[in-house]
């Protein structure tokens, strides 16, 4: 083998030695990430509902003309939601009267409800367990595609890394006690989670013109009814 073949080759090696450090690296922050916003390992997987976020909160059956359609059907969605979280232990649901012949219902967040209760921007969520990072990959064949490292004309880098994770220390009897709820609020996607305790996702980490350290963009949220405990 000649010289210049040598070159090659160690310079080869030392790429895929800082790649793979970069990349182990990324598991490290993701981690940490999660950790920070849940010190106590509750709270790393809500159930996520768009609500008031201050309880006790009274139901609403009618509206003053002209009210915005997708204000009501956002009332609508939230009182089913309040039913139905109630019906699994996490409200208190208080009859106080009557509106246009229906039921007005009082909500409280009961003790178990308040453990696990959580408010990002305008989406309540009750949240349980913590998130373990278990592998990372540059991509998935179920899931979208794009570009996986991207320079911007300011010199900005952007990468988007994908990762597998666990869940641990769920609260196991309630769920299974109310799976039946959670899956006709949720969908089968987290029955599936949940029973298995693991799922994949992605995060998109950044690093500025100039900089040394990859950082993550706008923390880590899961969605499609769920989303994972992003630090504030």
């Amino acid at each position: 083998m000649n010289m210049k073949a040598i070159l090659i080759l160690i310079l080869a090696g030392i790429v895929f030695l800082l790649t793979k450090c970069d990349f182990s690296h990324f598991k490290e922050k993701i981690q940490q990430e999660y950790d920070a916003s849940n010190p106590n390992g509750d709270k790393g997987f809500c159930l996520s509902f768009s609500g008031k976020g201050v309880y006790p909160y009274t139901s609403i059956n009618t509206f003053p003309p002209y009210t915005d359609a997708l204000d009501i059907i956002g009332n609508n969605r939230l009182n089913q939601s309040l039913h139905a979280f109630s019906q699994i232990g996490l409200f208190s649901e208080e009859p106080t009267g009557e509106d246009d012949g229906k039921p007005i219902y009082r909500y409280s967040l009961t003790p178990f409800g308040q453990q696990h209760f959580y408010r990002q921007s305008s989406t309540d969520g009750f949240c349980f367990g913590r998130i373990v990072v278990q592998s990372l990959k540059k991509s998935y064949k179920d899931m979208p595609t794009d570009n996986y490292e991207v320079t911007y004309i300011s010199g900005r880098k952007k990468k988007r890394v994908y990762f597998d994770f666990t869940i641990e220390n769920l609260p196991e009897d309630w769920l299974k006690a109310n799976m039946p709820f959670i899956k006709e609020l949720y969908g089968e996607e987290i029955e599936e989670l949940l029973s298995e305790k693991e799922g994949r996702y992605r995060v998109y980490f950044a690093k500025e013109a100039g900089a040394k350290e990859w950082h993550i963009v706008n923390g880590i949220i899961i969605h499609n009814g769920f989303f994972l405990h992003q630090r504030d």
